[in-house]
């Protein structure tokens, strides 16, 4: 399995994505100035119209999706759909839920572009993750 390029930190709970797709568009400026990520994407809360208006640089697949992929033939095709639909977009697409080494291979075998989980590293205070990504 290929090491990340890099490392992105993220703001979980964002309430940005249960506000209508107009209102994102006025409040956030377009991905070529401020990079941003559409947070639990697959969850009912994150609207694919919302692609076309927000235009966000990256997309997060949910854990509900990515979790039972490696036992549900059905999350694997929704999984896949992300990505794809990610992908022509020209928006990267990370897997949160990654929990094991199996579930990571499968994800970048679907083409996800960065993974996310307990089964990569724990959530850290600043000051441990800092000499972490140093030296990793």
């Amino acid at each position: 399995m290929r090491r990340p390029s890099c490392w992105r930190a993220g703001v979980a709970g964002s309430r940005s994505s249960e506000r209508h797709a107009g209102d994102q568009q006025r409040s956030l400026p377009t991905g070529e100035f401020f990079p941003h990520e559409l947070d639990v994407f697959g969850t009912g809360r994150t609207f694919v119209i919302s692609l076309m208006s927000v235009k966000p640089t990256g997309i997060k697949q949910d854990r509900g999706l990515v979790i039972p992929s490696l036992d549900y033939e059905d999350a694997r095709c929704l999984m896949k759909l992300v990505v794809d639909m990610g992908h022509s977009l020209r928006i990267s697409v990370t897997a949160e839920g990654v929990e094991n080494m199996e579930t990571a291979q499968l994800v970048v075998d679907y083409g996800c572009d960065m993974l996310q989980g307990y089964g990569l590293v724990r959530p850290m205070p600043t000051d441990q993750f800092l000499g972490f990504a140093l030296n990793n």
